[in-house]
């Protein structure tokens, strides 16, 4: 099974997945340009692509970024601070250079962040695309996210679910049902006497009528005395009167 479904992407999706493109140009940004520099256009979802040119022959590729030439010079013009390109061969070459390194800089960047620790497995068709631009309309570089990596960067930035708030444990432990029993007395009987016991017999114990019985606590195989109470009648049924006690938690 698939750890991460197929499902449309809707504009909340596309929304969250601006925003992680924004995020993942932030590093490279100030390295190149000491600001925020590309503005990343609303996400356009297309759920029938396949292979594109961005991303070659894998209609399945995490990612795709085409910058066209137009858009890298622009690109190192912003970097140098220039509206226009060196007339000196020397610079010119050191300005392709850079050009280059520019481009080469924002592809790894995307990729580290967007495009995944292993390439997502066949199955998903459908693209999103993106449109990072320069102010002024110098640059226009196109990004492309295969549904399944969107899908994986929307699972991975989802907030964990919230829990219910949590109940105190006084409430928890005052919640637990636990067992009593009245200790009424004892009585030594020989065997003889216990293999002639018949219906009507009495069995004297070795407490008196006034004398109140022990309250045990039930836990597990132990028997924890608590406290002492008189045999009373309620509602035609056995009832305890609490005298005292030991202990309470």
């Amino acid at each position: 099974m698939a750890a991460y479904p197929w499902r449309p992407l809707g504009p909340k999706d596309l929304d969250q997945l601006r925003r992680l493109v924004s995020k993942a140009l932030e590093e490279w940004e100030q390295r190149w340009f000491g600001r925020e520099t590309l503005v990343v256009s609303e996400g356009t979802y297309l759920p029938d692509s396949a292979a594109t040119p961005n991303r070659g022959q894998d209609p399945h590729a995490a990612l795709g970024l085409r910058i066209d030439e137009a858009s890298a010079r622009a690109l190192c013009r912003t970097a140098l601070n220039t509206d226009t390109s060196p007339a000196h061969e020397l610079a010119r070459q050191v300005v392709e250079v850079l050009r280059a390194a520019i481009s080469a800089d924002l592809e790894a960047m995307l990729r580290q962040h967007l495009g995944g620790k292993t390439p997502p497995p066949p199955g998903l068709p459908g693209i999103v695309q993106f449109r990072l631009c320069l102010p002024g309309g110098d640059a226009s570089i196109e990004l492309e996210l295969g549904v399944r990596q969107a899908l994986q960067l929307l699972s991975a930035t989802q907030p964990p679910a919230e829990l219910p708030p949590a109940t105190p444990i006084r409430e928890v432990l005052g919640g637990l049902p636990v067992s009593i029993e009245a200790r009424l007395g004892t009585a030594v009987l020989t065997l003889g006497e216990l293999k002639n016991l018949e219906a009507g017999d009495l069995i004297r114990l070795d407490t008196h009528l006034e004398q109140p019985a022990d309250l045990r606590l039930l836990a597990g195989k132990r028997k924890v005395e608590f406290g002492t109470a008189h045999i009373k009648q309620s509602n035609g049924a056995f009832s305890l009167e609490i005298d005292s006690l030991s202990s309470r938690s």
